[in-house]
């Protein structure tokens, strides 16, 4: 015996089906009909078989659809696989630019996105302790790297001279030796960035050899007055290989190799694990060891306030295995203001009373990942990282949309009987929050979405993230249900 009035609903719904399904396959086969006469001549009887066989094909798709056998539309679909471990979560991609003085912003705003890198000017131009010395101390609490950028001492164009004028190289080892003496007399350890965008444009002005010679000057200074000093370079404005290679093949023969090859992506994420494994090659083909890169400055101005374009960056930068990151800084939404010089995280939080916009959400999902990262299969506009923390007996993932159109967006959480902590009775509580792209303005806070239990299904938990926007991102947190 079945369920009482089970039966007379599934008759109901059939006969729904049924009349739905002819409906539009008259009006199809209608069409279909004209169509082939008004463009080939055939026989009655071959249009009529070819307009059964349509009407058949309709009629079970739209079953299919009707009884949740087949998507009645495309939906991406990211895949967690919590078996395949993909090491420690170490929020390597996490830094800043600028970004800070030594008070602002407040620590609530700042330590809980775990920055690993900021890099900073040495001298301190505007007095109000947003140079690299002023902020040492800060940046040492948050268990974070600093990167000293040397050539920022320098001016650049505003500066009325360059390295190596008239064959003059002592103004510019001055410079070089007054920081590197100062990092001692504090005690500090630091990383030199030695010039900044090196490749032309309003940080360098002269040809390319000349370049190099002031890298060597530089570079033999601080080994001079510090022999294990950390040393980063180029710092290229974007991932040019030839002039990557022109530089190392350089550095390799007058013996001025850096401890981090560094270059910029303001272009993208998705070429960095490929732009990484290139120079990979490059480096073990020419016998020039380094191991460790750093992409210091990434994201363009029209991207700044994109927390989905922030989470593939962040997901991108971990499968590259990228040693740091650091946020660049552009205009911000007050003409005239530049998010480089106004103590916003580089414009993270708003210009005048520094609230979180939604880039500083996507900072603290990917925060939160924490644990052993696991493998995430990404869909064409979706991306993200995941993680499972046996000690917090917690897992967390963070997805970011770049394109496409809002709607829902599936994630697939696989192999779930390896975070078995997280279920009870065969069930994982799931939290999202979604966090909407809010251009320049404040961000309160991540929009609930979904909050309840779910069953797992033969080690696959499935959940539907709704609302999905183009630029949008999602937190997501699992853990054990409370109670029965």
């Amino acid at each position: 015996m079945g369920i009482p009035g089970m039966q007379e609903k599934e008759i109901s719904l059939q006969s729904s089906i049924s009349d739905l399904t002819f409906e539009i396959s008259s009006r199809f086969s209608g069409f279909l009909r004209r169509a082939v006469f008004s463009v080939f001549s055939v026989p009655r009887w071959f249009s009529e078989r070819l307009l059964m066989v349509s009407r058949t094909m309709l009629f079970m798709t739209a079953c299919l659809i009707c009884l949740g056998m087949l998507p009645a539309f495309s939906q991406e679909t990211v895949t967690v696989d919590f078996l395949t471990d993909q090491g420690p979560a170490t929020h390597r991609a996490s830094g800043f630019l600028h970004a800070m003085s030594a008070t602002v912003p407040s620590a609530d705003l700042v330590k809980p996105l775990k920055p690993q890198l900021f890099r900073m000017a040495a001298e301190d131009w505007h007095k109000d302790e947003r140079g690299a010395f002023a902020n040492y101390q800060r940046v040492k609490e948050m268990g974070a790297r600093m990167q000293i950028v040397v050539s920022d001492s320098h001016g650049y164009a505003l500066s009325r001279w360059w390295p190596g004028d008239d064959g003059n190289w002592k103004p510019w080892e001055e410079i070089v030796e007054g920081i590197v003496r100062r990092v001692q007399a504090n005690a500090m350890a630091v990383e030199y960035d030695i010039w900044n965008e090196p490749n032309g444009g309003y940080f360098w002005q002269k040809d390319q050899g000349r370049l190099f010679e002031t890298w060597t000057h530089g570079y033999r200074k601080i080994r001079e007055l510090d022999p294990k000093a950390i040393i980063v370079g180029p710092s290229i404005s974007n991932f040019n290989k030839d002039y990557l290679q022109a530089f190392l093949l350089y550095a390799k023969q007058n013996n001025v190799v850096p401890d981090l090859l560094s270059w910029h992506e303001m272009g993208g994420y998705m070429n960095i694990p490929a732009h990484v494994d290139y120079m990979k090659q490059f480096l073990a083909q020419n016998g020039i060891s380094i191991k460790r890169f750093c992409i210091n400055e990434w994201i363009g101005p029209k991207q700044q306030t994109m927390p989905g374009f922030a989470v593939r960056f962040f997901a991108q930068g971990e499968r590259a295995g990228i040693d740091g990151a650091c946020h660049a800084c552009w205009g911000d939404q007050t003409p005239g203001v530049s998010n480089c010089e106004n103590t916003t995280l580089d414009g993270i939080l708003t210009d005048k009373d520094r609230q979180p916009r939604s880039t500083w959400w996507a900072y603290k999902a990917y925060a939160d990942v924490n644990g052993r990262l696991v493998k995430v299969t990404p869909a064409k506009e979706v991306d993200g990282l995941a993680g499972r923390d046996l000690t917090a007996k917690t897992a967390h993932i963070v997805l970011g949309r770049d394109g496409g159109t809002a709607g829902v967006v599936m994630l697939r959480c696989e192999n779930m009987r390896a975070v078995g902590y997280l279920m009870k009775n065969g069930k994982v509580h799931v939290k999202a929050e979604r966090i909407p792209d809010s251009g320049w303005s404040a961000l309160a806070n991540p929009t609930v979405e979904v909050d309840r239990d779910y069953l797992v299904t033969q080690g696959v938990l499935s959940i539907e993230l709704p609302n999905f926007g183009p630029s949008d991102a999602y937190s997501i947190s699992l853990s054990a249900p409370v109670g029965k």
